[in-house]
């Protein structure tokens, strides 16, 4: 008998049902605590964030009742097209509805656990704690240890062309949670609700249902990284050396051939076990560089062991600041101020670690150029001094 009650005292504790646990206000109330607030965001329902929040108890309780009778459905998404600053394309967001956010939430918390048991050092994008800065740092200690080929890769519009099946089979395997199954498949296999409000030349951006995971939506950066985990780890099978964010990755090689070798191995796996796209290498997305010659990794300009705000980032900041005052006779000033203020910081914030001396020169010019020219045609200043950035720290204007 006592042997058996050592047994019994060393058995694991039976862990709680999911679709259990997932019906327990707490739960959803933790969900609802950990989802982003932005108070103007709303889904096909529109209902905002702020509306779901006046009557959050009630509709809490009402989610809690339609999951334990299985009768909750995730409503379709609302589709909006973001443009890309100096662009003609656009980001094709998914938005959910408030409350199918707070159910998405909650299943993200319960497989999380055995989600992140597959996350590889080498793999810094959606993960707590780790950033952009971490990927870079990790690019020049391979320089430094010798691995200064560098090939630079793209997977080819990689949301939208997972393969669901394929996700959702390595997916449960590994997960089990039976009993939420079919409504952690229905949160991810959906389709935008608004296709008809959507102008024509972006429709085709949006995938169907069925089709890859949704950008935007809270489920998809993990099981954006649980479907490229196989990836890495036979590219460090294979002795290559990856740096992946995202879709988006570098194999440090010691070579040029290396290199090559590492495209090939890294589009056969790609293309043949995950079904995704690499774009052709010599193209300006998938291409081997030199580390001392520099090359432009998650919006940086990396060059010599250093890194700096690339360019192209540069110029969509600066078309920002541009597209603010825009028609600037007889426009109030504190709107413009507020949005430039929060542009400002957010950019600053993005590239903090990095290199920006050059690039801070060149923006705080440009912003105090803008602001004497509104200042100018509305009538405020007619000297021909350019604003100081004491000046725009009294405006309410940050400086870079």
């Amino acid at each position: 008998m006592a042997e058996k009650a050592v047994v019994e005292l060393g058995r694991r504790p039976k862990r709680k049902r999911a679709l259990t646990q997932l019906c327990e206000l707490s739960f959803l109330r933790d969900a609802w605590d950990s989802i982003g607030k932005n108070p103007s965001s709303f889904g096909i329902d529109n209902v905002s964030i702020d509306g779901f929040r006046s009557n959050l108890n009630s509709e809490l309780s009402k989610i809690r009742a339609e999951l334990l009778s299985k009768t909750f459905k995730f409503q379709k998404l609302r589709g909006v097209a973001i443009p890309k600053p100096g662009t003609d394309k656009i980001r094709p967001i998914q938005v959910p509805a408030v409350r199918d956010r707070v159910v998405a939430k909650a299943i993200a918390q319960l497989i999380e656990p055995e989600l992140k048991k597959l996350d590889h050092d080498f793999s810094f994008g959606y993960r707590s704690g780790l950033s952009r800065n971490d990927a870079i740092a990790a690019i020049h200690a391979a320089a430094a240890a010798g691995y200064t080929w560098v090939l630079e890769a793209d997977i080819t519009n990689f949301f939208g062309e997972v393969n669901n099946a394929l996700l959702f089979a390595k997916l449960f395997k590994v997960i089990g949670r039976s009993s939420i199954k079919e409504l952690l498949m229905s949160a991810v296999v959906n389709e935008i609700g608004n296709r008809d409000d959507i102008v024509a030349k972006h429709k085709g951006s949006f995938p169907k249902a069925g089709v890859g995971i949704p950008q935007g939506a809270i489920l998809s950066p993990m099981l954006a990284n649980f479907y490229l985990s196989t990836f890495d780890l036979e590219m460090q099978k294979r002795g290559l050396k990856v740096i992946r964010y995202a879709d988006d990755f570098v194999v440090m090689c010691e070579s040029e051939a290396r290199a090559k070798h590492a495209y090939i191995i890294a589009k056969g796996y790609l293309e043949n076990e995950l079904k995704l796209t690499v774009h052709s290498l010599g193209s300006q997305k998938t291409r081997i560089v030199q580390y001392q010659g520099g090359f432009t990794f998650l919006g940086y300009d990396v060059r010599k062991g250093q890194h700096f705000p690339s360019q192209t980032s540069i110029k969509k900041l600066l078309d920002k600041v541009d597209k603010a005052f825009e028609h600037p006779k007889g426009k109030p000033l504190l709107p413009i101020v507020v949005r430039i203020a929060a542009v400002l910081s957010g950019w600053r914030e993005a590239y903090k670690g990095s290199e920006m001396t050059e690039a801070a020169v060149r923006i705080n010019t440009h912003v105090a150029n803008c602001v004497t020219s509104f200042l100018r045609v509305n009538g405020f200043t007619h000297d021909g001094r350019t604003v100081t950035a004491k000046q725009l720290c009294i405006l309410g204007i940050p400086t870079i």
